[in-house]
């Protein structure tokens, strides 16, 4: 079996937008400072809806910057669709 890395959440209930784990990328050694520490990328797991017995609707958001911390730009739907989070109405997939 190959290797995996697991990042879970220790909430014992799960409800809609709950981030399940993120991935964050950041350069906090920069010397500028300012918007050059802040976290310029992201990959995370957030719950689309309620989690039960039966189901876990997960969506992948991934965020990026460009002059501030990173922010969400583009989802991953649990049924594959794919958005810009800016509207959250195409699905460019």
């Amino acid at each position: 079996m190959a290797q995996s890395i697991t990042l879970q959440t220790s909430d014992s209930s799960i409800v809609a937008n709950d981030v399940l784990g993120r991935l964050s990328y950041a350069s906090s050694s920069e010397t500028d400072g300012g918007d050059a520490i802040l976290i310029g990328g992201s990959i995370y797991a957030i719950a689309e809806n309620t989690f039960t017995n039966s189901a876990n609707p997960t969506s992948i958001v991934f965020a990026t910057a460009s002059s501030e911390t990173a922010t969400a730009k583009l989802k991953v739907t649990s049924g594959g669709d794919l958005y810009p989070v800016t509207t959250n109405v195409y699905d460019i997939g």
